[in-house]
């Protein structure tokens, strides 16, 4: 049931469709009272926000705060977006609505971005209202900045970088398939259309880590992954444990033989670097790109007919980077024509570097 006191502000601003200073300030004490707010009251905040004409830059900032300060803080545990309040948000905007741009898309951008954990349901659903704004909205952003309606501009591409690189599954470095097949939604969606350059560069980013990303204990960050393709990896005691176990099912106690005891620092060094062997070994079982997402690429590509500027830009990066491709997806990528010579100094966008290959 909504609260007395928001039920309140949003007869006021049902009224007269403005936010008014002294609604703001009233919303404001109710959420950060002493009163313990509990998440009904986001659908109290919801009421508000839809009862409203104009944009207000004050509404908007507070609004997103208090969204993330309600999901993520005041239901424990802290930081983690709970299944209830994932759907919470979820039905109170709804799958076939358009949630505003400048509040609520801008609010669901940064609860991924600041959760520790977000399911992949929660960050697809938000992307696919990323999709929603890229085609529909000619609304403005939370610093009033208009959307370009058909296209992907500058504030959808800083709102996917937040959820893409903000969401870290559990601590799963993996962009996951439902947030794939967003992506390639919003590309089918603005084919042809005057996109930001950035968008064939995320999109590959992306889906690529997706196709080709793996996982191992110690997690890095989403977005220093997503960022780190085209640097190579180095690491002697890597190589130097790779050749002393010899596969990846020797353990600890196979080393121990090896090394003898050792102290407590030796051996947490010992662990590091084992995950540091597992994560390059994931990595390249993740690179032999078959079975179920190679279909799965070789569907979404084909599905509309041609091939977009994004999907291209897909193709090449997994040309750069898979290992093994199943020979339908290699004819595929084979007829992708190759990329314009950058021009003399230019730095590449994305991609790691093969052995050898001049930095």
């Amino acid at each position: 049931m909504l609260h007395i006191a928001l039920q309140k502000i949003r007869d006021r601003v049902g009224q007269t469709g403005r936010i008014e200073d002294e609604d703001l300030a009233a919303a404001r004490r109710f959420v950060y009272s002493d009163e313990v707010v509990s998440p009904d009251d986001i659908a109290g905040l919801f009421a508000i926000e839809q009862a409203r004409a104009d944009h207000n830059p004050g509404w908007s900032t507070f609004f997103r705060e208090a969204l993330v300060d309600i999901a993520l803080n005041q239901t424990p545990p802290q930081d983690y977006l709970s299944d209830e309040n994932a759907d919470l948000l979820i039905g109170c905007i709804g799958e076939r609505k358009e949630a505003r741009s400048d509040t609520a898309l801008e609010a669901l951008a940064d609860i991924v971005a600041k959760a520790r954990e977000a399911s992949p349901r929660f960050s697809a659903f938000v992307l696919r209202q990323v999709k929603n704004a890229a085609i529909y909205s000619d609304g403005v952003d939370a610093s009033g900045d208009r959307l370009r309606p058909g296209a992907v501009g500058p504030v959808e591409i800083r709102l996917m970088q937040r959820v893409l690189w903000g969401a870290e599954a559990g601590g799963m470095l993996a962009i996951s398939r439902e947030e794939a097949e967003a992506l390639f939604d919003i590309a089918d969606a603005t084919a042809g259309a005057d996109n930001d350059p950035a968008w064939d560069d995320l999109f590959a980013r992306a889906v690529g880590n997706y196709l080709l990303g793996a996982t191992a204990r110690q997690a890095i960050s989403r977005e220093a992954a997503l960022q780190a393709w085209d640097r190579p990896y180095e690491s002697s005691i890597v190589s130097t444990l790779a050749a002393m176990l010899g596969g990846a099912g020797a353990g600890l106690s196979a080393m121990s033989k090896i090394l003898g005891e050792g102290t407590l620092g030796e051996e947490t060094n010992y662990r590091i670097a084992v995950d540091e062997l597992e994560r390059v070994r994931a990595a390249e079982n993740a690179a032999q790109l078959q079975g179920e997402k190679a279909e799965w690429l070789l569907d979404r590509v084909r599905r509309n007919g041609l091939v977009t500027g994004p999907e291209r830009s897909l193709l090449e990066f997994v040309q750069r980077n898979a290992s093994l491709l199943t020979p339908e997806l290699r004819a595929l990528v084979d007829k992708v024509e190759p990329p314009e010579a950058p021009a003399p100094g230019a730095r590449a966008a994305f991609g790691r570097r093969k052995p050898g290959q001049a930095a």
